[in-house]
C-alpha cells in the first residue's frame, strides 16, 4: 500500500529517524567546522582591531577610516556622491556657512574625466593594485590613471618611507622624554627619603662613625683604646 505521495508506508516508521548517537555525531560534524572558522575569525579581528589602533595611534580618526573603507568597497559611486550631496543639504538647512558649497555636486561641476582618471589610478597605486584599470590605454583617460597609478607607487615607497622616519624619530623623542621624566622622577624621591631618614635621625651618621673606630671594633670595646674596658683611670 501506497501512501499519497506513491511512497510505500509498508516500512517500519522510524526507519529514517536519526537514532540519538547520529544526531550527536551529525552535530559535531557541524560544530566542528563552525569551531575551526570562528577561530579564523577570531584571528581576523584581533588583527583588524590592531590595525584600527594603529591608525588611531597615528592621529587618524577611525570614523573616517571606516567611512574611506565604505567608499572603496562601494559598487555605485553615484550613492556615494548623491549621499554627500544630502548631507551638505542638510547642513545648509541646520544653519552651517556652507553657503553655495552645495553647488559643487552639479553635474557641471563634476571633475574632468582625465582627473578623474588619474585620482583613480593615484588611489589604485597607493592601495598596492595592479596596473590595471577600466580606461583603454589609448585614450587619455587611459594613459592619466597609468600616470595615477605609478604617482601613487611613488608615494607608497618614498613619501612612506620619509613618514616612517619623521615617526619613529618623533616615537623615539617622547620615549627619550619619558625615560629622562622618569631618572628625574626617581632622583627626586630618592633625595626626598634621604632627606627624611636623616630629619628621623640626625645623629645617626656621627653616632655610627664614633660607635666605630674604621676597623670594625667599637671603641668602647677596644681594651687598648683610651677609655676601653681594661684602660686604667689616670
Amino acid at each position: 500500500m501506497a501512501d499519497d505521495n506513491g511512497i510505500g508506508n509498508n516500512h517500519p516508521p522510524d526507519e529514517f529517524e536519526l537514532t540519538p548517537q547520529e544526531t550527536k555525531a551529525l552535530f559535531f560534524n557541524h560544530l566542528n567546522p563552525i569551531l575551526r572558522q570562528k577561530a579564523v575569525c577570531d584571528e581576523a579581528r584581533t588583527k583588524y582591531n590592531k590595525l584600527r589602533k594603529q591608525a588611531k595611534a597615528e592621529g587618524f580618526k577611525l570614523r573616517i577610516m571606516d567611512e574611506a573603507v565604505r567608499i572603496h568597497q562601494a559598487e555605485d559611486e553615484e550613492i556615494i556622491t548623491q549621499e554627500i550631496k544630502d548631507r551638505v543639504q542638510m547642513a545648509v538647512w541646520m544653519g552651517l556657512p556652507l553657503g553655495s558649497q552645495l553647488g559643487m555636486f552639479d553635474t557641471d561641476h563634476l571633475a574632468p574625466l582625465v582627473d578623474r582618471a588619474r585620482a583613480e589610478g593615484e588611489t589604485a597605486g597607493l592601495l598596492g593594485k595592479e596596473a590595471k584599470s577600466e580606461y583603454d590605454e589609448s585614450t587619455d583617460a587611459g594613459q592619466a590613471w597609468l600616470e595615477g597609478w605609478h604617482e601613487g607607487q611613488r608615494l607608497a615607497a618614498e613619501d612612506l618611507k620619509s613618514a616612517m622616519i619623521k615617526r619613529n624619530a618623533a616615537a623615539k623623542a617622547k620615549n627619550d622624554a619619558k625615560a629622562k621624566a622618569k631618572k628625574r622622577k626617581d632622583t627626586r624621591e630618592g633625595e626626598a627619603a634621604a632627606a627624611e631618614t636623616t630629619s628621623l635621625n640626625p645623629a645617626g651618621a656621627d653616632t655610627a662613625a664614633a660607635a666605630d673606630d674604621g676597623e670594625g671594633i667599637p671603641a668602647f670595646l677596644d681594651k687598648d683604646k683610651k677609655g676601653g674596658p681594661d684602660a686604667t683611670a689616670e
